[in-house]
């Protein structure tokens, strides 16, 4: 099986600035969990993989309560 690499990106509109990258996520660790027969492997891996990404979605992002924190509003 060929691995594959995944790339989170943060695109927002607050500022000018560059888009943000996060860390590249390979994928051939987590199909060792899928290769095994059993379902509770597959299901591991897909929440291992879902929770590598949101965390770097989390990092990458803008992550406030309500807009009025964001522009300063409030």
């Amino acid at each position: 099986m060929e691995s594959v690499t995944l790339h989170v990106t943060s695109v927002y509109q607050l500022t000018s600035g560059p888009h943000r990258f996060g860390r590249p996520i390979t994928t051939m660790p987590y199909f060792e969990h899928v290769l095994e027969a059993d379902e509770g492997s597959r299901r591991t891996a897909v929440k291992l993989l879902t929770h590598t990404i949101e965390t770097q979605l989390v990092e990458l992002t803008i992550n406030a309560p309500d807009w009025s924190v964001i522009t300063c509003n409030g």
